[in-house]
């Protein structure tokens, strides 16, 4: 039948924009810790900040009135900042602000050099 289907994929979506919605949120979470660490370096809390200012501001690149293009920029700036600004912070300070927020720390064993990056990095947020 068509109608379960359709609700199907549309349950489907919802779940998979929760978790992305999630992912975000702990991104977010991380962001703040390694914002505060003493050991990050200066140019990663520009662009924390940065994002993190141009997600509360009321001022958008885009307005919001426009059509699909105005929440598409906060929907694609605010993720690429949080992870350009997890993606600038060595390694031990994210593994140890990782821990501090109780995050996990998800390990590819695939293969030696995969095998020390982080699972937030990238595409797996």
């Amino acid at each position: 039948m068509f109608v379960p289907r359709y609700f199907e994929r549309i349950g489907t979506l919802e779940m998979e924009i929760r978790t992305w919605a999630g992912k975000q949120r702990q991104r977010l979470r991380l962001v703040v810790r390694v914002m505060r660490h003493p050991q990050t370096p200066w140019y990663a809390k520009a662009v924390g900040g940065a994002t993190l200012v141009y997600a509360l501001s009321p001022i958008d690149l885009i307005p919001d009135f426009i059509p699909v293009i105005g929440h598409l920029d906060d929907l694609l700036l605010v993720p690429l900042g949080l992870w350009l600004t997890v993606a600038l912070v060595p390694e031990q300070v994210r593994k140890e602000c990782r821990e501090q927020a109780g995050l996990p720390c998800k390990r590819n064993s695939t293969d030696g050099a995969s095998a020390k990056k982080d699972e937030l990095l990238p595409d797996q947020a």
